[in-house]
This record gives C-alpha cells, sequence and structure tokens, in this order.
C-alpha cells in the first residue's frame, strides 16, 4: 500500500507507529507517523520493520505538546490521498489518511523482576509495595535466565560462575 497509495483511496485502514511530527493547521492538524506493524492488542511493535511514513489528519486539534515525536499512536481512517514531501533531498509519497479514531499509548512501565509466570520457577518474587523483597535470597548478579534449568533443549548464554 505505501508504494500505491493512490490505489487505496477510499479504503479503512487501522495503522500505527511511531510520531515523527505535528503540525497544527488554521482548521485542522496532522500527524507524519513512521508505519510500525501492530501487536494483537493494536498497539505499534517491531522497532525497524516499518513499511514506511503516513500522514495522518484531523479536522479537530491535536496539541503537539501531547502528540509529540517519539510518541506511539494507533489510528483507524480513511485513506483520501497521496502527498508528495520532502525527506531530506527526497522526494516521498506519503498515503494521507483522515482519523477516525485516535489512540494515544502510555509508556510501558519496567519491572526488576522476571516476567510471568512465577509458579513454573517455584518462587513468587513480589515488588517493594507488596512488602515483599525475594530479591535478597535471588543470587546477586540477578539474571534470571541463567539460574533457570530450561531442560535440554534451551542451554544458557553463558556459563555460571
Amino acid at each position: 500500500m505505501f508504494e500505491d497509495p493512490a490505489a487505496y483511496v477510499g479504503s479503512i485502514v487501522i495503522w500505527g507507529g511511531t510520531i515523527i511530527r505535528t503540525a497544527t493547521l488554521v482548521n485542522s492538524s496532522e500527524i507524519t507517523v513512521l508505519e510500525l506493524p501492530l501487536d494483537r492488542w493494536g498497539r505499534p511493535e517491531g522497532a525497524g520493520l516499518s513499511e514506511g511514513r503516513f500522514i495522518a489528519k484531523d479536522s479537530g486539534f491535536l496539541d503537539p505538546a501531547v502528540y509529540r515525536p517519539g510518541q506511539e499512536v494507533t489510528l483507524a481512517g480513511e485513506v483520501v490521498a497521496k502527498e508528495v514531501r520532502p525527506v531530506g533531498q527526497v522526494q516521498y509519497i506519503y498515503p494521507v489518511v483522515m482519523i477516525r479514531e485516535l489512540r494515544l499509548w502510555r509508556k510501558e512501565p519496567t519491572y526488576a523482576y522476571p516476567p510471568p509466570p512465577y509458579w513454573e520457577w517455584g518462587w513468587y518474587p513480589y515488588p517493594y509495595w507488596y512488602g515483599g523483597n525475594d530479591w535478597d535470597d535471588f543470587p546477586a548478579d540477578r539474571d534470571w535466565a541463567l539460574h533457570y534449568d530450561f531442560g535440554d533443549e534451551h542451554k544458557p548464554f553463558r556459563a555460571l560462575d
């Protein structure tokens, strides 16, 4: 679709990616997005696997302080046109999508313990807000993948000290 956007005018799409730029115009706003594949919940993922860029237009006001570069978005909309704009010294063909629904994603929190399910390992590390701290009994390097027995089909990345 990114090779010939004019052929898809009138199509409804669900696309997402990372915001490159947000511009406010007199009666509308537009977001330039680097497309990324969507996971099963519709969230952009897979940095480096982009099909290209697209422009998402909205008839309302999208605040550039909220829709700032680096934020992840997912939208549903109709392909309405194609536009040619420069990217550096290259003339780039952008599909233009008129936004019907727009979702701005929050940054995911990171945790200091391995991903669930914990019951497979036989221990239950609780985060600090539960009052428990099972890290005290865990090896000092906290490299949980090296201390778990993956079986014969999985080998650890390095030998234990």
